[in-house]
C-alpha cells in the first residue's frame, strides 16, 4: 500500500510540474512579450483578422501571398471609408486577380509582388499599434484546411520594426 501511494504521489507530483512547467511556457510570452498567440485548431482565425481590421483607427497594412475572403475584403473597404490609411501587398499568383480588382475599384492602393524580387511568403497584418503575424493567408482553403498559426504583437517597438520592414517592402 505505502509503495503504491508513494507511485501514485510522485506520479501526480511530476504530472503537476509539467502542467505548471507547461503553463509558464505558453503564459510567459503573453506576460512579458505582450503578445497573444491564436492557432486554427482553436480560433476563427479570418474572424479575428476580420474583427481587428474592422477596430481600425488610423491604418490597416496588408501583407499576404494570397488574399480571397470577402468579409476579410470587406472590412478593409470599411476601413478605407473610415478614412483609414490602408495599403495592401500581394503576391503577382494569378489567384489574386479578383482580389487586386476589387480593392483597387474602392480605392485600396495595392503592390503587387513580382516573384522575380524573390518568393513573397510573408503574412502580416498591421492595424493601428498591433501587428499579426503567422502563416495564415485569409482564403477559403486557409481557413477551412490549414493548420495556421498567428501572433498578435502589441509591443510598440516590435510593431514600428514591423511597420518599417511592411514600407520597405511596399517601395520595392
Amino acid at each position: 500500500m505505502f509503495c503504491f501511494s508513494f507511485i501514485s504521489f510522485s506520479l501526480l507530483f511530476l504530472c503537476l510540474n509539467y502542467l505548471m512547467l507547461s503553463s509558464i511556457v505558453f503564459f510567459l510570452p503573453s506576460l512579458f512579450l505582450q503578445c497573444h498567440m491564436f492557432n486554427s485548431l482553436n480560433d476563427d482565425l479570418a474572424e479575428i483578422v476580420r474583427r481587428k481590421i474592422l477596430q481600425a483607427k488610423a491604418r490597416v497594412y496588408a501583407c499576404f501571398y494570397l488574399l480571397s475572403l470577402p468579409y476579410v475584403l470587406q472590412a478593409l473597404v470599411f476601413a478605407k471609408k473610415k478614412k483609414c490609411d490602408v495599403r495592401v501587398i500581394l503576391s503577382d499568383d494569378p489567384l489574386n486577380t479578383n482580389t487586386v480588382s476589387y480593392l483597387e475599384s474602392h480605392g485600396i492602393p495595392v503592390k503587387i509582388w513580382r516573384q522575380s524580387k524573390g518568393q513573397l511568403h510573408v503574412k502580416l497584418l498591421i492595424v493601428d499599434n498591433v501587428a499579426l503575424v503567422g502563416s495564415y493567408n485569409p482564403t477559403f482553403y486557409g481557413s477551412q484546411y490549414n493548420i495556421e498559426l498567428m501572433v498578435e504583437v502589441r509591443d510598440r517597438k516590435d510593431v514600428k520594426s514591423l511597420t518599417l520592414f511592411f514600407d520597405r517592402l511596399w517601395r520595392m
